[in-house]
């Protein structure tokens, strides 16, 4: 009978754990100013992708990003910028 409490004790502890890590994750992201967005967007343009999935700042790495913007060719891309929103990775999706 003890096994089982210390069993259910430690799953319950993991579930917590997860959930906790989970919300710590979620908050290193904030959402962009008006400002921000249209000046991805050109920078985006520019760069000759558009129609990003989400747009977002990691304020973790300091970064804006783009998932899932379609470029020339119809292929879909991360693009990473920085505070300045010049381009400093695009990784293929």
């Amino acid at each position: 009978m003890k096994t089982k409490s210390i069993i259910s004790l430690l799953s319950l502890s993991i579930i917590g754990m997860s959930i906790y890590a989970g919300q710590a994750n979620s908050s290193d992201y904030r959402a962009l100013t008006p400002e921000e967005t249209s000046r991805l967007t050109d920078a985006l343009l520019k760069q000759g992708c558009r129609n990003p999935k989400a747009m977002k700042f990691d304020v973790e790495t300091n970064l804006f990003e783009a998932e899932d913007a379609v470029c020339e060719g119809g292929r879909k891309y991360d693009i990473y910028l920085d505070k300045n929103f010049r381009i400093v990775s695009m990784k293929p999706d």
